[in-house]
């Protein structure tokens, strides 16, 4: 967190609400701690997926639909920026067992695909337009026959 006030409400949320996993998860994903996010999400694996801890994370997708992550969401349209979200994201539906907020997140996450894969094209169209060399005006008499 760049600024000193953002982090020290930020730490003092992160005491209350490092006791429980999910939570913890949800205030990364709010501050933007998408570095710490991820490694929460790594730590994850081995820990118990109870059902409870499935359930709250399947509460925390379908939360990451609400007005108040629409940050979030608009963020996964430049991955480049923000590895550690896509990769947090990533992660919590590979520890999700199948269901509708399963289903939701890898919805979302093939629009991340897809704007990678628009965005790599684009870039890829640029460097050849940029390699050919420039045509003159003229062509040289012979396109004119």
């Amino acid at each position: 967190l760049a600024h000193p006030p953002a982090r020290a409400v930020f730490t003092e949320l992160y005491d209350c609400w490092c006791y429980g996993a999910v939570a913890t998860l949800s205030l990364c994903l709010l501050a933007m701690a998408y570095e710490h996010a991820y490694h929460l999400v790594r730590s994850f694996a081995e820990m118990e997926a109870s059902v409870s801890f499935l359930t709250q994370l399947d509460k925390l997708v379908q939360l990451l639909e609400s007005p108040i992550f629409a940050h979030v969401r608009l963020q996964l349209l430049e991955p480049a920026e923000h590895p550690f979200l896509v990769r947090t994201l990533f992660g919590v539906l590979m520890l999700l067992p199948q269901s509708s907020a399963q289903e939701l997140l890898k919805g979302r996450l093939k629009c991340v695909a897809t704007v990678t894969l628009t965005s790599w094209v684009l870039h890829t169209a640029e460097q050849q337009q940029q390699q050919q060399p420039r045509r003159s005006g003229t062509s040289g008499g012979t396109d004119d026959l």
